[in-house]
C-alpha cells in the first residue's frame, strides 16, 4: 500500500499475514464480476490471449486478437448463462444462442475458471471449457496524507447517510475515519496479488463504533478505481461485522485534491432531482429543477423556492436565494456554502454544510441526499440522429455524423469519408456507456476501452448533448464531449381508418383503430373509449383523454419497426398513472384481418431489381404489369414472362410461370409446373411489397425473388373535379348490379351517391392523397339508417386504377373501418359522364368578411364578421369579442348548407347542431362576393343575421416580416388595460413582452392563414407556457395592413389565452412617412391582384347560373393590345 520510506517495513508485515487470510478465503459466495473489473487469460482451446472488460447490465466486451464480441453474462449462484449479440468485425454466421457455465472464483475473488455445462455454440465451447481468467488488478493505491471522503451507504441506523472523511497519516496505522458520530482508528493495506482492500479496526472513539476482531483477522473488499485513479467503490468480499459491513459495502470515496471541481459530475440544465429535508422538516420531500445559469426552482409542500446554485473554483456549492412562495421561506441576501459529495455513476449528490448565513436554509439542506430523478428518454432501435463532430481531430472534428441506431446498443456511425460500429447503452442511472468496436479509417481505440457520458437532454427527447465523465479512449473524448445530436423524424405514419392490434397488461386483446387525423378508438376487454392521438412537430406522440386523466396531455416517443408495421410508444412525461401503465410500451402491430387488404390488383403495374446472385437476372430492373386476379407479365430486359400468381389471404402467394405465354422459354424454369411459396410484406400504404422465401425448386426465381422490393408505379395525376357526374354499378354484397350516379358539388371533393331511382343516398368526401389512393367519408345517408354506423370520421381507403383517360375508375378495398361501405364500393367501377368545369367555392384557407343583417337582434345587428375556412367544410367566425366554429357544405345543386358547433364567450350565439339552414348563394362575377339568402334555415337569429348578408374574399396581400413590431393593450385576464409588445424576428421568432418579462415564442402561419403560437424557453417570465401546448389563432388584418386582430381558436394554455384572445395590434411605424407609403402600396397591390390593374366588376349572375367563359371573352376583347 504505502511505499514510502517508513511505511515499507509496515506493509511487508502486512503482506506476510494477507496471505494466510487469502488460503483461508479461497472461496466467497460474494465474488462476481464487478463493471470495471478486466480479467484476462487463454482460450482453452486455442493459444490467443482473451480479455474480458465488465460494463453494465450484464455487457461484456470480449477482446481477442482480430476479432472482438459484444457478449452478455449473467451471474445466477455459480451458473453463468453467456451469449454472443454482436461482433466487430462481423463474423459470418456467428452463434447467438445462449450457453451455460460453472464458475468458480479464488484468490480472493480474483480468478475465475469456467466449466462446461452446455453451450450449443461449439467454437465457443472449445474456448471457454476449463479456460482460467484472471482479474488484472488497477495500478491506483492510496497514499501517505492522502484525504478522501464519501457518504456511508446501507441501513446503519447511526451513520448511514451520513459523510465521512478518511485521513492517511504518515504510517499504516495512522488512519482515522472520521464521521458525525466519532472517529474509528483503522488500518488499510492491500492483497499482494489481488490488490484488495485488507482492514481492521484498530479502536475508535466512543468505543462502541468499532469491530472487534483479533489481530491476523482483517475485512476483505474489493476496489473498483476509476479511470483516473480519484474515486474507488468498496464492495463486500468476507469477515467484517454486520454494522460496519453495511457502512463499507458499497462505500464510493472521492480524493480530496487542491481543486474539487475537477469533478466530471454536475447538475444539468433541465435536471431534475429530489431530496427528503432535513429535520425537523424531514416529512417533507421537495423537487429540485435545473434550469439556465444555476437557476433552481425548489418545490415542496412547505413553499415553492428560487436561487442560485453555483460551484466556485474549489469544486464547493454557493448557494443563495432569489425569491420564495410564501415569502418567509426565502433566506435572501445571506449565501452558504456546501461541500458536495457525487456517487459513481453521478445520479446521487449529497450537501454537507461548509458554512450557511441562514438559519432556515441551514435546517432545509444539512446533510441532505439529492437524487437525480433519470429522464425517460433513451436511444430506442431504428431511429437515426445526427450532428457534427467536436474537438480537434483532423479527420472527424466539424464533420456530420449520423448515428443508426438498431438492436442490443449496436450503431452504425457514418460520417464524411468513414464510418465506426459503435455501442450505444444508457445505464439505470441515465449514463451513456459507449465502446467502438471498429471503424473505418482506424482509430486508435481498442473495443476495451469505453466511455461514460453524461446525457443532458431536451424536454422532447429530441435533442441528446454528451458531456464526458471519463473515456479510456482520447480520441473518442475529444469528439464526444459536448456533442450534440438530434433525433431524424420517423418516415413512419398514421392512416386514417388504420387499426393496430396488441396485448394489454394482463393478456386483455387491444384494438387501437384511428377513426380520423386525430382521433383514436381503443378496444379491449371492458375498455372502449375514444382519444386523441396528434404528431407534434418534434415527432412525438401527444395523448390526451376528454373522459378521464382529468384531460391531462401525456408525452410519448414513437419506437416504429423497420417496416412501419408496428410500434410501441414510450412515456416522456405523463401524470396520468392509468394511460402509463396501459401505454408505456405497449407493442401495436398493424391488423392483417379483413380491413386491411394490401394485394396486386388487376390493371396495376410494379417495378423494382432483381437482387440476389443470379449471373443473367440480379441486379437488372423488373416491372410486373397484373391483368387479373391471378396472372400477370414480368418483363425485364432478358424478356418476358407469363406468371401465375395466386394471394390465398394468408400472406402467401403462390407463384408459377406459362410457357405457352412466356417470349423466351430458355429463360422459364426448369420444371414449370413446380409451383413456389413466397411471404408478402406491406408497406402501410399498399405500395410497396417485399417478398421472402418460404419454398421454391427454381434456382432462378428463388435466388431473384427472395428479398425482391416491388414499388407500385404511381397511377395518372387523374382526380375527381367539381360539377361533374360518374355513373356505374356495385359488383358486391346485397348491391351487386345496382346502378349509382356520383355527382360532384361545386366544392371540390364533395359528392352526393345515389342508387337509381334515388331509393338511397349518401353525401360523400373522396379525395385522392398522395400515395394516390382514394381517402372516403361519409357525411350522411338517406334514408339516415343507410349511414349504417359509418361515422364521419371513419376514413376509407381504397386503391383506384384509372384508366389512360382517366374517365374510368375502379375501386379495391384497401381499409375500412364502415365494412357496409367496403362491400358496397369493392371493386366499383364508374365512368365520367360530363365534367362541366369550375365554378365559384369556398376554398380552402380563405378569409371572407362583411356585416350582419340589420335585421339581427343586438348587438349582432350590422355588425362586422369575418368568416375563415379551416378546411373544406368547416369555419371559424368572428364578430367583435364572438367567435364561432361551424359546417358549410355546397350541394350538388350549389346551395349552402349551415350547421353550427360551438361558440364563445357566449354559448348561446351558436344554433343547436341539429338545426340546419340552408341558403341561395349568388356570386360576382369573379367568384370574389357572395350573397346569402335564406331558403330555410330553423334557427331564427342565424337566419336574421345572415339573410342578405355579402361576404367578401380578403384579397389583402399583408403579410408580417422580421423587424416588424406591433403594440397592443391587453382586453382581458390579469393584465387587461396593460401595454402588450411584440417584435418578429428570423426564422418566425417572436418576442412577446408583457408586464411580468419577455416570452421567446414561435409564430407560423399555417396554410389556412391561422396563427401558431409556440412558446420558448423564458427564463424572465416565468408564465410561458410549455412548449407542448401549441395556441391556435385567427389573426385577420385590417385592410391597410396596420393592425391585426387574434382571437383565439383554440389553446390549452390559460394564461397566453388571456393575453391574446381579443388583442388588437398596431403596427409600429418609424413615422408618419412610411406608413402612407405602405398604405399606398398595399392599396394598389389589392387593384391589381383584382382587376389586374383594368378590369372593371362585373353584374353579379343569379343563383345557379354559371359564369361561361365567354362573358369574359367578351371583356378581354377590350382589352389594349399593348402592354400598360
Amino acid at each position: 500500500m504505502f511505499i514510502k520510506g517508513a511505511v515499507l517495513l509496515a506493509l511487508c508485515l502486512l503482506v506476510s499475514f494477507s496471505s494466510a487470510i487469502e488460503k483461508r478465503v479461497e472461496r466467497s459466495n460474494t465474488c462476481s464480476f464487478a463493471i470495471g473489473d478486466v480479467f484476462q487469460g487463454t482460450y482453452t482451446n486455442t493459444t490467443k490471449d482473451v480479455k474480458f472488460v465488465i460494463g453494465w447490465d450484464g455487457t461484456v466486451t470480449e477482446v481477442a486478437a482480430l476479432t472482438s464480441y459484444d457478449t452478455r453474462f449473467t451471474l445466477n449462484g455459480t451458473t453463468l448463462s453467456v451469449k454472443y449479440v454482436s461482433s466487430g468485425p462481423a463474423v459470418q454466421n456467428l452463434c447467438t444462442q445462449t450457453g451455460q457455465y460453472t464458475l468458480t472464483f479464488s484468490d480472493q475473488c480474483g480468478t475465475a475458471t469456467f466449466a462446461l455445462i452446455n453451450d450449443p455454440c461449439s467454437t465457443r465451447a472449445k474456448n471457454y471449457n476449463g479456460i482460467v481468467v484472471n482479474k488484472v488488478p488497477a495500478t491506483c493505491k492510496f497514499s501517505t496524507f492522502d484525504t478522501w471522503v464519501g457518504i456511508y451507504p446501507g441501513n446503519n441506523p447511526l451513520l448511514s447517510g451520513k459523510r465521512v472523511e478518511i485521513r492517511f497519516g504518515g504510517k499504516s496505522n495512522d488512519i482515522n475515519e472520521t464521521s458525525a458520530a466519532g472517529t474509528i482508528q483503522v488500518l488499510w493495506g492491500l492483497g499482494g496479488a489481488s490488490r484488495n482492500l485488507l482492514k481492521r479496526d484498530l479502536g475508535s472513539q466512543p468505543a462502541s463504533l468499532a469491530c472487534q476482531r483479533s489481530v491476523d483477522e482483517f475485512a476483505i473488499y474489493s476496489l473498483v478505481w476509476s479511470r483516473n485513479c480519484t474515486a474507488v467503490e468498496l464492495r463486500f468480499i468476507d469477515n467484517d461485522c454486520p454494522s460496519r459491513r453495511e457502512l463499507y459495502d458499497g462505500l464510493y470515496l472521492t480524493k480530496v485534491t487542491a481543486n474539487r471541481g475537477s469533478s466530471s459530475c454536475r447538475f444539468l440544465v433541465g435536471d431534475s432531482w429530489v431530496a427528503q429535508y432535513a429535520s425537523p422538516f424531514q416529512q417533507n420531500v421537495a423537487t429540485f429543477k435545473f434550469s439556465d445559469m444555476g437557476q433552481v426552482t425548489e418545490t415542496s409542500p412547505l413553499a415553492t423556492r428560487e436561487g442560485n446554485w453555483l460551484f466556485d473554483a474549489s469544486g464547493d456549492l454557493i448557494v443563495k436565494d432569489t425569491y420564495a412562495t410564501p415569502l418567509n421561506y426565502t433566506c435572501g441576501t445571506p449565501e452558504g456554502k456546501y461541500n458536495v459529495d457525487w456517487n459513481g455513476d453521478c445520479s446521487r449528490a449529497t450537501l454537507t454544510s461548509v458554512y450557511e448565513g441562514c438559519d432556515l436554509r441551514q435546517k432545509l439542506y444539512a446533510g441532505i441526499t439529492l437524487y437525480r430523478l433519470v429522464p425517460k428518454c433513451n436511444f430506442y432501435p431504428y431511429a437515426t440522429w445526427s450532428g457534427s463532430y467536436r474537438g480537434r481531430d483532423p479527420v472527424r472534428s466539424g464533420a456530420t455524423v449520423r448515428f443508426q441506431f438498431g438492436e442490443n446498443f449496436a450503431v452504425q456511425e457514418n460520417f464524411t469519408g468513414g464510418y465506426t460500429d459503435s455501442r450505444f447503452q444508457l445505464t439505470s442511472s441515465g449514463l451513456l456507456s459507449t465502446r467502438w468496436f471498429g471503424s473505418m479509417p482506424l482509430s486508435g481505440c481498442s473495443a476495451g476501452d469505453s466511455g461514460l457520458y453524461l446525457v443532458q437532454w431536451s424536454r422532447e427527447c429530441t435533442t441528446a448533448q454528451l458531456h464526458v465523465i471519463h473515456d479510456n479512449c482520447t480520441q473518442r473524448q475529444n469528439l464526444y464531449d459536448s456533442l450534440v445530436i438530434n433525433r431524424a423524424q420517423s418516415e413512419c405514419a398514421f392512416i386514417s381508418g388504420q387499426s393496430f392490434l396488441g396485448t394489454f397488461p394482463g393478456g386483455v386483446l387491444a384494438n387501437f383503430t384511428l377513426v380520423g387525423p386525430t382521433s383514436v378508438n381503443i378496444q379491449g376487454g371492458p375498455i372502449n373509449f375514444r382519444t386523441s392521438w396528434i404528431i407534434n412537430d418534434f415527432g412525438n406522440l401527444e395523448v390526451s383523454d376528454t373522459s378521464s386523466c382529468d384531460g391531462a396531455t401525456g408525452l410519448y416517443t414513437l419506437v416504429w419497426s423497420p417496416d412501419c408495421r408496428s410500434f410501441a410508444p414510450k412515456v416522456i412525461a405523463d401524470s396520468c398513472e392509468s394511460r402509463v401503465t396501459l401505454l408505456d410500451g405497449l407493442v401495436l402491430t398493424l391488423g392483417q384481418g379483413k380491413g386491411q387488404q394490401c394485394r396486386t390488383i388487376p390493371g396495376t403495374v410494379w417495378t423494382g431489381v432483381y437482387p440476389g446472385n443470379d449471373p443473367k437476372f440480379s441486379g437488372r430492373k423488373v416491372t410486373i404489369e397484373f391483368g387479373s386476379d391471378a396472372t400477370g407479365k414480368e418483363v425485364s430486359s432478358i424478356g418476358s414472362i407469363a406468371i401465375s400468381w395466386y394471394n390465398n389471404g394468408s400472406g402467401i402467394i403462390s407463384v408459377g410461370e406459362f410457357p405457352e405465354l412466356s417470349s423466351d422459354e430458355s429463360i422459364l424454369c426448369p420444371n414449370v409446373r413446380r409451383y413456389a411459396l413466397y411471404t408478402t410484406a406491406w408497406d402501410n400504404e399498399c405500395t410497396k411489397l417485399t417478398l421472402g422465401l418460404v419454398t421454391d425448386g427454381c434456382q432462378r426465381r428463388r435466388e431473384t425473388y427472395n428479398g425482391l422490393v416491388l414499388n407500385r408505379v404511381a397511377p395518372s395525376t387523374c382526380d375527381f373535379f367539381t360539377n361533374e357526374e360518374w355513373r356505374g354499378a356495385y359488383t358486391r354484397g346485397d348491391m351487386n348490379a345496382t346502378g349509382v350516379t356520383l355527382k360532384f358539388s361545386a366544392l371540390k371533393n364533395q359528392l352526393t351517391e345515389s342508387t337509381d331511382g334515388n331509393t338511397q343516398s349518401w353525401v360523400n368526401h373522396w379525395s385522392v392523397d398522395q400515395y394516390g389512393q382514394v381517402q372516403v367519408r361519409t357525411f350522411s345517408a338517406s334514408p339516415a339508417q343507410e349511414q349504417q354506423g359509418c361515422d364521419p370520421n371513419y376514413v376509407g381507403i381504397y386503391t383506384p386504377v384509372w384508366t389512360e383517360n382517366c374517365n374510368r375508375l375502379t375501386l379495391w378495398t384497401v381499409f375500412d373501418p364502415c365494412w357496409k361501405r367496403a362491400e358496397r364500393y369493392e371493386q366499383l367501377t364508374v365512368r365520367r359522364v360530363e365534367d362541366t368545369g369550375p365554378a365559384c367555392t369556398f376554398k380552402q384557407g380563405d378569409i371572407w368578411s362583411g356585416n350582419f343583417s340589420l335585421t339581427a337582434r343586438p348587438p349582432h345587428s350590422g355588425a362586422p364578421v369575418s368568416v375563415q375556412f379551416t378546411d373544406a367544410t368547416s369555419v371559424f367566425l368572428v364578430s367583435y369579442d364572438t367567435s364561432a366554429s361551424g359546417r358549410w357544405f355546397i350541394d350538388p345543386f350549389g346551395y349552402l348548407n349551415v350547421r353550427d358547433v360551438f361558440s364563445r364567450p357566449s354559448t348561446t350565439f351558436a344554433c343547436d347542431y341539429n338545426l340546419v339552414g340552408q341558403y341561395n348563394l349568388q356570386w360576382s362575377w369573379d367568384c370574389n362576393s357572395v350573397e346569402l339568402t335564406p331558403n330555410f334555415d330553423s334557427c331564427e337569429r342565424r337566419r336574421n343575421r345572415y339573410s342578405g348578408l355579402t361576404l367578401r374574399r380578403e384579397l389583402t396581400k399583408c403579410a408580417s416580416r422580421p423587424g416588424d413590431a406591433w403594440d397592443g393593450v391587453v382586453s382581458g385576464g390579469k393584465y387587461c388595460g396593460q401595454a402588450v409588445n411584440v417584435t418578429l424576428g428570423a426564422g418566425s421568432t417572436a418576442l412577446v413582452n408583457l408586464p411580468s418579462g419577455s416570452i421567446n415564442s414561435k409564430w407560423t402561419w399555417d396554410k389556412n392563414n391561422f396563427l401558431n403560437v409556440v412558446d420558448g424557453r423564458s427564463p424572465s417570465c416565468l408564465e410561458a407556457c410549455s412548449s407542448s401546448v401549441h395556441g391556435l389563432y385567427s389573426a385577420v388584418y385590417s385592410n391597410d395592413c396596420s393592425t391585426l386582430t387574434l382571437t383565439a381558436v383554440s389553446d390549452a394554455c390559460n394564461a397566453r389565452a388571456a393575453v391574446y384572445d381579443g388583442l388588437v395590434l398596431y403596427k409600429r411605424f418609424p413615422h408618419k412617412k412610411a406608413r402612407e407609403e405602405v398604405i399606398a402600396y398595399e392599396t394598389e397591390t389589392e387593384i391589381q391582384f383584382n382587376f389586374g390593374g383594368m378590369i372593371p366588376p362585373l353584374p353579379c349572375c343569379v343563383a345557379g347560373d354559371k359564369c361561361k367563359s365567354v362573358v369574359a371573352a367578351t371583356w378581354l376583347t377590350k382589352l389594349p393590345t399593348t402592354s400598360s
